[in-house]
């Protein structure tokens, strides 16, 4: 039985992801930290996700098939509803022909809708962490680590809109920061109850 990464390493590591967030703020703000390095960045982090998904999977059906399953038809189900919510644009859309627009997925037009949806999605995170802690420190170090590389692109993302909306620089790496310190909590929370 693998042995479940101690919760207040647990904690330490989630907090050192969470601000990655605020370095991806700073970073976001330099011209030679392009978007397409954003994308990049994103897109190698989401199939790294991916990949801890399989085996958080296979772990799962191991313990308890039902609620695991259970889980992954969920989420594949809000997925669908986010990102399937699409319509194409043009005729009585609302951008050129041939343009896809997001009705879910898309950003929030408010800086606080853009703070609450990052701390939603990072509270999700956190869970998933916490489940990885419980099946072992090297799973759960490895998908710490691969949030923190996440998270800096999310922040570029988050502080590059707050900071163009007019909040200050420094006020922007804050928020970013603040916003994924809800990986934490729920990532111990999760720990503690997946090891009982």
């Amino acid at each position: 039985m693998p042995v479940p990464m101690s919760p207040d390493v647990l904690l330490l590591w989630s907090l050192v992801a969470a601000h990655a967030a605020g370095l991806g703020t700073l970073l976001g703000r330099w011209p030679w930290f392009a978007k397409n390095a954003v994308g990049w960045a994103t897109a190698a982090a989401a199939g790294l996700m991916l990949g801890i998904g399989y085996v958080l999977l296979d772990t799962g059906q191991h313990l308890a098939p039902a609620p695991t399953l259970l889980g992954a038809l969920l989420g594949l189900g809000l997925v669908r509803l986010a990102d399937g919510g699409r319509r194409r644009a043009g005729r009585g859309g609302r951008g050129p022909r041939g343009e896809w627009h997001h009705r879910l997925s898309s950003p929030p037009a408010t800086d606080a809708g853009e703070i609450l949806a990052s701390a939603l999605h990072s509270a999700v995170e956190g869970i998933a962490i916490g489940a990885a802690a419980a099946s072992g420190v090297p799973l759960a170090q490895f998908l710490l680590i691969t949030f923190g590389f996440h998270n800096i692109s999310e922040g570029a993302v988050l502080g590059t809109l707050l900071a163009e909306r007019g909040m200050k620089r420094s006020a922007a790496m804050g928020v970013s920061a603040r916003c994924r310190r809800c990986c934490p909590g729920s990532s111990a929370r999760r720990s503690a109850r997946c090891s009982t």
